[in-house]
């Protein structure tokens, strides 16, 4: 589910056939998201132009952070989109 606030979902999205679903044991947990391909092609402008990366943080609270491209170095910092790779589209 999506929040625009704490614990206050937007409905908009549901709507539009998004749907998530999050899981938690004792193995650790886990978070999906899944958005309609049209949706944010027409609401992001998501396409072959748009550049993305997955991050994470893991075992607090001694903290690792991994990252899907190289950000470079320094204090860990998600936000750094000129650093982001290009993406592809695979049929299924």
């Amino acid at each position: 589910m999506s929040f625009r606030f704490a614990a206050k979902p937007a409905r908009e999205l549901r709507e539009i056939g998004a749907t998530s679903l999050g899981t938690c044991g004792p193995e650790g947990w886990q978070a999906r998201a899944d958005l309609p391909l049209a949706w944010l092609k027409e609401h992001l402008h998501f396409g072959s132009g748009t550049r993305m990366n997955a991050t994470f943080i893991l075992n607090s609270p001694v903290q690792q952070f991994l990252t899907a491209v190289c950000l470079g170095g320094g204090e860990p910092d998600f936000h750094r989109p000129d650093r982001y790779s290009a993406h592809s589209l695979v049929a299924c």
